[in-house]
């Protein structure tokens, strides 16, 4: 980190922020060509003397730049080439974040007092394209000015690569650098982002500098427009996905609890994807979880619930549930009734989901051809916003219903059953469940379960081959009852001895 900083950093809030990314986070020279335009400056003009500070904003380069300064007499005008500048002046050897893996790193907030200036100076700025190695400054890349006549393009229009943009509210100069050449770049000029203050009031002259246009906040819930997925609702502002907005988690179930069956634990394989909308507070407003029958190998025709670790009389409706079954009772907000928890029965019958050719299982035959079926999205309305630790953890607590028996639910070990479950079958057969010992719940004898959890695509057995034999350290890891289980990698490593390929349905 350079010596030569202020010791008091700027505070960067995060609106400044905000309002800058909405302006340099895509092409300038598409969506805000008048900020790089002939008629405005990049330069800052000194009209009164005045020190000159400057304070680094962000990068959102991979490049290792460095940014360096020269001055001028205005009236004299720009040096007509590189050679005439008598003098560069270092401000960033690095201009990368403190935490990258070169040393020398700066942080947000990080001031430079570059000296005191007269009236009628001209203080420009060079870029030297990804200059910053392990040996100090290299000179032989590229090198960008604020003087645009000095870049290496050669079509004039696209020589420009710095813009200064004048927030009046703050007094400061933001300067944005675009860091590579502009025949092939993504013009977004936030590869270095900095801003310049005067230590005496109106010393930088304003004149032809574009403005930093005031940032909106619609619907007035104090979240800027460019922030707020929903910038006209002032009840909600975020969305945040588990396990994310493009990758779907996976549950996979075997069916014949209290036995073991086949073990092969495809009888119901489930992909899903929890969406959260949040207020300006960070509350949650409403829930959706998205459900997709990946497979299901059996001739059971099973459903599918979750239970909340909330009440559920903090919800005030679901929409969305597929129940065609007329098993499932629901009470007037959308939840099953007689559940103190709140739970959701996204589908009472897979079949529904996915219809199933008569005789044929569902993407469990690696000899068939997979069936497409539908997504169910199952949406939930809180009564009033809720923190997220109240909420609870994707993927909470999931189960299977077999046979549409509504007693018979499995859950992922370890995880209690709902008060609709029959508890008369804890113990019987393979089962070891016992309610003393909740750690016990849905688990044999040798601690193997009846249902996983994956917040990934698992690629899970073919039909009557046991996990097992589809993957060979299954039992090593399942077995355990250490505190760090052998082979926690046992479905996802690739490596020889790993996976019985012919055994696992991949397609």
């Amino acid at each position: 980190m350079p010596r030569y900083l202020e010791a008091t950093s700027d505070i960067i809030d995060a609106n400044f922020l905000s309002a800058i990314n909405s302006i340099l986070k895509t092409d300038v020279s598409l969506n805000n060509p008048s900020i790089i335009g002939t008629d405005v400056t990049s330069v800052l003009n000194i009209t009164k003397q005045s020190d000159v500070s400057v304070t680094y904003v962000s990068s959102k380069a991979a490049f290792y730049n460095t940014l360096g300064y020269y001055a001028y007499n205005t009236a004299d005008g720009p040096p007509t080439s590189a050679a005439n500048i008598t003098k560069i002046t270092y401000i960033f050897p690095n201009c990368h974040y403190v935490q990258s893996n070169k040393a020398a790193g700066i942080m947000a907030g990080n001031k430079v007092n570059l000296g005191s200036f007269p009236a009628g100076t001209t203080i420009a700025f060079v870029l030297l394209q990804n200059s910053w190695t392990t040996n100090g400054i290299s000179l032989s890349g590229n090198k960008f000015y604020s003087n645009s006549a000095l870049n290496p393009e050669v079509n004039t229009a696209i020589k420009r690569h710095n813009v200064l943009l004048h927030d009046v509210a703050r007094d400061v100069y933001v300067m944005g650098f675009e860091d590579q050449l502009r025949t092939s770049t993504d013009n977004d000029f936030n590869d270095v982002v900095l801003y310049a203050t005067a230590g005496t009031k109106d010393a930088i002259s304003d004149v032809k500098v574009a403005n930093l246009p005031k940032p909106e906040d619609t619907d007035g819930d104090g979240v800027l427009n460019i922030s707020d997925e929903f910038p006209t609702d002032p009840t909600r502002a975020y969305i945040s996905y588990f396990p994310s907005l493009v990758n779907w988690g996976t549950l996979a179930f075997e069916d014949n609890w209290p036995s073991t069956g086949d073990y092969d634990l495809n009888d119901l394989v489930v992909s899903y994807r929890y969406t959260y909308t949040s207020n300006a507070k960070n509350e949650v407003v409403s829930l959706k979880g998205d459900y997709a029958v990946a497979a299901a190998g059996a001739s059971f025709k099973n459903g599918f619930g979750v239970q909340f670790p909330f009440s559920s009389s903090v919800i005030s409706e679901v929409t969305g549930q597929r129940l065609t079954s007329n098993y499932i009772t629901l009470g007037a907000n959308g939840l099953e009734s007689g559940q103190t928890n709140a739970v959701i029965i996204p589908f009472d019958n897979h079949e529904s989901i996915v219809k199933k050719v008569p005789g044929q299982f569902i993407n469990t035959e690696k000899d068939k051809p997979q069936m497409l079926g539908d997504t169910v999205h199952v949406s939930l309305k809180f009564s009033s916003p809720q923190l997220m630790t109240a909420i609870g953890t994707a993927p909470f607590n999931p189960f299977l219903i077999s046979n549409q028996r509504r007693g018979y639910e499995i859950h992922l070990p370890g995880f209690a059953p709902t008060q609709k479950a029959d508890v008369n079958l804890f113990g019987t057969k393979a089962d070891k469940s016992n309610s003393l010992n909740p750690q016990s719940y849905y688990k044999t004898a040798q601690n193997w379960p009846w249902a996983m959890n994956f917040t990934e695509k698992f690629y899970y057995p073919a039909e009557m081959q046991s996990i097992d034999k589809a993957y060979p350290h299954f039992l090593d890891w399942a077995g355990s009852t250490s505190t760090v289980r052998p082979y926690e990698d046992w479905y996802s490593n690739t490596a020889s001895g790993y996976r019985n390929t012919p055994n696992i349905y991949i397609k």
